[in-house]
């Protein structure tokens, strides 16, 4: 049995006047046991289902607050600023027009922010959340959950459990949260930053800038201008096409620049030099580096056997073959060698010691100081 209220003053068990309205709103309160049609006013209503499988609709004036209650509900709020409470169960809500706050519940939800720019909360299991056409601030929540920011500058946050996150078309920032997560930015300039788990990062189209986080993350750049920071794990980095900037921090990343002009970047934002140098970034590889076209940047306060800020010296640099760094004392006063034979390119420190610094592929006779700079 289904019970449809639609407010009437003389009903007082299913709706009476919401005291805290300005526009002549009511409150409306569902029968329990039985499933219910519930329909706002043109004021601002406080509308609550009952226990069963509801149907909420919270008109087109006013701004309402909807609460589901407990079953599988369907909620529309209409064209106002509404509050939706999904309450347990699996319900579906749909924000509507007006910038709306929708709180999922328990239960696997799917969350539809509508038009204007929205505050949507996942719940504490499976949801499905679609920000909409406003600029959106989207919290995922503890399941495993699909969002979808679509149009507008959305401000996502990944949860506890295993997201896949897309951005859409504005310029989003996706702040991944627990788990591993899939965060793909789609059309816009995005900025997306990986959690603590082990993360696929897409940036797809537009200029965007990735953080790859402390897991093991696989990163593909897209077709913008990105600037990629692979994190602290042991990463896979596509930049795809473009003129791109990879920043290959801590751990042994492999990097491909693909199409454009690449800079690889060894550069720490940690001025304190009792790490190691394998310590900020590991042995990193680079697939496909392409003398006259990528380049190197080295942090000029940690390579400081190198010179100051600046173009590395003709000098600092020199090839050698089959090059035997457990006794770098043929380099001509070199402090930068590349082994023709392994492709690995090494640093020799102040101390004399020759630390890896880079896997950049052996054949690369063209190689010279030009590739390189300090800043």
């Amino acid at each position: 049995m289904t019970a449809e209220l639609i407010p009437n003053p003389t009903q007082p068990e299913s709706s009476r006047p919401n005291p805290n309205a300005i526009d002549g709103g009511l409150i409306i309160e569902g029968f329990m046991n039985q499933e219910n049609r519930l329909i706002g006013t043109g004021g601002s209503d406080l509308i609550a289902g009952g226990d069963l499988n509801d149907v909420i609709y919270g008109g087109d004036g006013g701004n309402n607050t909807l609460s589901g209650g407990a079953g599988d509900d369907i909620i529309y709020g209409g064209k106002g600023d509404d509050l939706v409470y999904g309450g347990q169960g699996n319900d579906i809500i749909y924000g509507g027009e007006g910038k709306n706050t929708i709180s999922a519940g328990e239960g696997n939800n799917t969350l539809l922010g509508g038009a204007g720019d929205d505050l949507v909360y996942g719940g504490k299991d499976d949801d499905i959340i679609y920000g909409g056409k406003g600029s959106d601030t989207v919290y995922a929540g503890e399941g495993n959950n699909l969002l979808f920011s679509n149009l507008g500058d959305d401000l996502v946050y990944g949860g506890q459990g295993n997201d896949i996150i897309y951005g859409g078309q504005g310029d989003d920032i996706i702040h991944d949260g627990e788990g591993n997560n899939t965060l793909s930015g789609d059309k816009g300039n995005d900025l997306i930053y990986g959690g603590t788990g082990n993360d696929t990062i897409y940036g797809v189209e537009g200029n965007n800038t990735v953080f790859g986080g402390p897991g093991n993350n696989l990163i593909f750049g897209g077709k913008g201008d990105d600037v990629i920071h692979s994190g602290k794990g042991d990463n896979t980095v596509y930049s795809g096409q473009g003129n791109d900037r990879i920043f290959a921090e801590k751990g042994n990343d492999l990097l491909t620049g693909g199409k454009g002009s690449d800079t690889f970047s060894l550069v720490s934002g940690n001025p304190d030099k009792s790490f190691s140098i394998q310590e900020l970034f590991g042995l990193d590889t680079i697939t496909d580096f392409t003398v006259g076209e990528d380049r190197i940047q080295l942090d000029a306060d940690i390579f400081d056997a190198l010179g100051g800020a600046g173009n590395l010296a003709d000098s600092q640099f020199t090839t050698i073959a089959n090059f035997d760094p457990t006794n770098p004392t043929n380099t001509g006063g070199a402090n930068l060698v590349y082994n023709s034979t392994s492709g690995v390119l090494y640093y020799i420190d102040g101390t004399g010691q020759a630390i890896p610094i880079l896997n950049l592929g052996e054949g690369l006779d063209d190689l010279d100081s030009d590739s390189f700079d300090l800043i």
